[in-house]
């Protein structure tokens, strides 16, 4: 089992590691790296007229429902993952549907 790890600054506190294309990733090997517990904000509006931040945001919504879709595992198969992963995934898929 191949994994390669990128290690990345970031202007935000990470929750999650994921593969870098989600869609692609081998679901044998790839696995979603809970990295804290920090609940995702409900309240996400996308009311940013920033193109930069605009983006990002996309690409976030992207990388967690691709994850979802690809249903790749959870290197911690806890319930609190768990749970935590299913709230990441309700925000993302809220969010997107806002964006279309």
């Amino acid at each position: 089992m191949h994994s390669e790890t990128i290690l990345a600054l970031v202007p935000f506190a990470p929750v999650w590691a994921l593969p870098i294309d989600p869609v692609h990733a081998d679901k044998r090997s790839a696995r979603l790296v809970l990295l804290g517990s920090m609940e995702p904000t409900s309240a996400a509006k996308r009311v940013c007229r920033d193109r930069n931040a605009d983006r990002a945001l996309r690409e976030w919504v992207a990388a967690i429902n691709d994850a979802r879709r690809k249903q790749l595992a959870l290197a911690d198969a806890s319930e609190d993952a768990r749970t935590l992963w299913q709230r990441y995934h309700a925000v993302a898929k809220r969010l997107w549907k806002r964006m279309r």
